[in-house]
């Protein structure tokens, strides 16, 4: 990379600095919280509701910063209609399906309070 920006520069008469930095560290979820996330997702939605994404996600997530000082599981929910595309949900086109945003925070509400009492016990 510093070679090519290097070469581009030099045939413009001007000089590259390449800078390379690390992002997020990965996001993988513990076993507990990911089962507070599952079990809050399901006394909700019911189990037919869970699906895994099924791909490994190489995207950068900040969340992972907040993963290194506490608990958590990373976790996501359909947010388009059926018939809608499949659109990174940061992608600029993303629009989410208005209902997808309720349940959502209803499914985080309710793992909170699964995490609580599971801490408590």
């Amino acid at each position: 990379m510093r070679r090519r920006a290097g070469g581009i520069a030099a045939a413009h008469g001007v000089t590259a600095t390449v800078t390379l930095t690390l992002g997020p560290p990965p996001i993988v979820n513990p076993e507990r919280p990911a089962a507070w996330a599952r079990q809050a997702m399901e006394s909700l939605l019911g189990v037919n509701a869970l699906m895994p994404l099924g791909i490994t996600n190489m995207a950068g997530e900040d969340f992972a910063y907040y993963m290194e000082r506490i608990p958590g599981a990373s976790c996501g929910w359909r947010a388009r209609m059926v018939d809608d595309p499949v659109i990174c949900a940061h992608a600029p086109q993303c629009h989410a399906a208005e209902g997808s945003v309720f349940l959502g925070a209803a499914v985080l509400a309710e793992a909170a309070r699964v995490a609580s009492a599971a801490v408590s016990e």
